[in-house]
Order: C-alpha cells, then sequence, then structure tokens
C-alpha cells in the first residue's frame, strides 16, 4: 500500500503539523470532517496524544479511495 498524493491536491495543508490544534481543527471541519472515535483509536495506536492525526489520516484516505 502506498500514498502518492500531489503537492498541488493537498498544498491547504502545507505546515499542517506546526499548526496550533485549533488551527487543525478548523482545518478539519472546513474539509468536513468530524473526530470520530476511530480517529481517537487510530491516534492511540500511533502513540499520538494528538486525536487530530487520525482524523487526518482517515482523511487522507478517504480522499485516495474517491480518487482511485
Amino acid at each position: 500500500m502506498g500514498i502518492t498524493p500531489s503537492r498541488e491536491k493537498f498544498i491547504a495543508l502545507e505546515g499542517y503539523a506546526q499548526k496550533s490544534v485549533e488551527e487543525r481543527n478548523t482545518i478539519l471541519t472546513n474539509a468536513g470532517m468530524e473526530i470520530t472515535q476511530t480517529d481517537k483509536d487510530l491516534a492511540e495506536f500511533l502513540g499520538a496524544e494528538d486525536v487530530t492525526l487520525g482524523c487526518f489520516i482517515r482523511g487522507i484516505q478517504k480522499r485516495q479511495q474517491r480518487n482511485a
């Protein structure tokens, strides 16, 4: 399994990791995403304290599935 997104498709996410939790939540909300238990579980599995990471990964996965 590989993810090969183009920079152009994800330009709005540039610098995402350096943004505050509030800014990350706003980005996800504007993309139509809401944090779910699945996101919390994924973040915990990855050892991340920020549940927006799980939501972010799920969003990328959804986009890849739509474009497949």
